[in-house]
């Protein structure tokens, strides 16, 4: 068994001693000089102008003013992942449309369990064409169809398990559709970090620029640094854009996902720090095949169409035909005397089965019902192969964060921290600073991208395998069509 992984963020210990102080939350303090003006050696002359130098950068980190930049449309209170749950359980148009299938198929349960109606009508018999002679009979009568066999009390049974199955399908479209909505929402808020991230980076970069520029005036500063500078403010900005347009990619995505086209943009709630649940390969999957609805669906199946077996068998029976009435026989009964008057006639009889006796259907049934036994195994393969590569990439995912968090991001810190002193010593040239400050960055980014694909697998492993990229086919509307509908009859 693993132990917990109480994923936090970490705070690379970075003190200000650089033209500006990256901070755990983005923002800054006010720093000390970078330089201090080393006692110069028997012998020996500084090679630059400290003094000058530690005073602009001084000046150019206090007035700075860095901050955590974001995106102008993604500030206000911000939105949390079960707001968005909620909301695309009322709006997501997938989600209603199995809802209204439920409705559905209890309706046909209802239907198909109903008793045939009665039939009444009127009967005329032995009525003469000839004119002038008297006789004929005339009446009502009511005519009832007895069924038989238990066929309305297996016709409920089998649609009683369409309702089921209807249900599983809703079970797996909601499961489906929020587990969209929150891999939009873990890979939108580790973007939204990415773009922090970023900003903080070219923040830096642009005022390293400026103190460069400056220092290029007072000639302490070298072309090739400052040619190296200026480089690295391009690429900071221009992966700033990229990341910013990602971002927004990414929320409309989410906004289509939840559903809502009331949905603004705004800034999510982070919670990629929260503590990864620990997972074990045996019994992820053991709860996935308890659990999933695709199993379920395949095993109401099974139940289904042994119903529909014993209904088919059944359908041979007979019903009876029952017909009562009363008719007038206006027949005398002597020339000249009285009519005859009401008489009361009975039907009873019932359908041979001599010929057709229902075996095609029978045999239809039964190649159904071995299909199910086997969608059961296929249903569980292809879960066991979707859980292969998923869990693979939690595990993978979970020691590249481990290793990001304990050690290298504590790593690089040092590293900057280092190059930092040497350049206050004069012993590295600040382009040597810019690449272990991105160094830095670039791991503290693929640190969020790691923790953001940790908890899309996660999302994934306790939401059942189920995302947009492969659906199960009892979402395909033929399926949830094809209904027994001739059962009723």
């Amino acid at each position: 068994m693993k132990r917990a992984l109480p994923i936090r963020r970490v705070a690379p210990r970075i003190r200000c001693r650089g033209a500006a102080c990256l901070l755990p939350s983005g923002g800054r303090r006010q720093a000390p000089p970078l330089h201090r003006t080393p006692k110069a050696k028997a012998g020996t002359a500084p090679t630059k102008p400290l003094g000058v130098v530690s005073l602009v950068l001084a000046l150019s980190c206090v007035s700075a003013g860095l901050g955590q930049e974001t995106m102008p449309e993604l500030l206000g209170e911000p939105l949390t992942l079960a707001e968005l749950e909620r909301r695309a359980i009322e709006h997501n148009p997938e989600i209603h449309q199995t809802t209204v299938q439920i409705r559905a198929a209890e309706g046909l349960r209802r239907q198909v369990g109903t008793y045939p109606n009665p039939r009444i009508g009127w009967r005329l018999e032995e009525e003469s064409l000839s004119s002038g002679r008297d006789g004929g009979k005339q009446g009502g009568f009511l005519a009832q169809t007895v069924v038989t066999g238990g066929k309305l009390r297996l016709n409920r049974a089998i649609f009683g398990h369409e309702v089921e199955r209807a249900r599983a399908v809703h079970e797996l479209a909601r499961i489906r559709e929020l587990n969209r909505v929150k891999l939009l929402y873990y890979r939108t808020v580790a973007a939204q970090r990415g773009v922090d991230v970023r900003a903080r980076l070219a923040a830096l970069a642009r005022e390293a620029v400026a103190v460069t520029d400056q220092l290029w005036n007072t000639g302490a500063a070298d072309l090739p640094d400052r040619l190296a500078i200026e480089i690295e403010a391009e690429t900071a900005d221009l992966e700033l854009a990229e990341a910013r347009h990602e971002l927004r990619a990414l929320w409309r995505q989410l906004v289509a996902a939840v559903g809502d086209p009331r949905l603004e943009p705004r800034r999510l709630a982070d919670t990629l720090e929260d503590e990864v649940p620990v997972l074990g390969s045996e019994q992820a999957l053991d709860d996935i095949l308890a659990a999933s609805p695709e199993m379920r669906f395949a095993q109401i199946g099974i139940q289904r169409a042994a119903l529909a077996v014993e209904r088919e068998k059944a359908q041979p029976i007979p019903n009876l035909e029952l017909t009562a009435g009363v008719l007038d026989n206006r027949e005398r009964v002597r020339p000249g005397g009285p009519p005859i008057g009401s008489e009361l006639f009975a039907e009873i009889g019932v359908t041979l089965p001599l010929f057709d006796r229902n075996r095609g259907n029978v045999a239809a049934a039964s190649a159904e019902l071995e299909r199910f036994e086997a969608e059961v195994r296929r249903a569980r393969s292809k879960i066991e192969a979707r859980f292969a590569p998923v869990f693979g990439g939690y595990e993978q995912e979970y020691e590249r964060v481990r290793r990001y968090r304990e050690r290298i991001l504590t790593r690089a810190a040092d590293a900057y921290e280092l190059q930092l002193a040497r350049y206050r010593d004069m012993a590295a040239a600040y382009p040597q600073v810019l690449v272990s400050q991105r160094t830095l960055f670039e791991a503290e980014a693929a640190y969020v991208s790691s923790l953001g694909r940790l908890w899309e697998s996660v999302v994934l492993i306790q939401g059942m395998l189920l995302s947009e990229e492969e659906s199960p086919a009892i979402l395909d509307d033929a399926v949830l069509r094809r209904t027994p509908i001739e059962l009723a009859e």
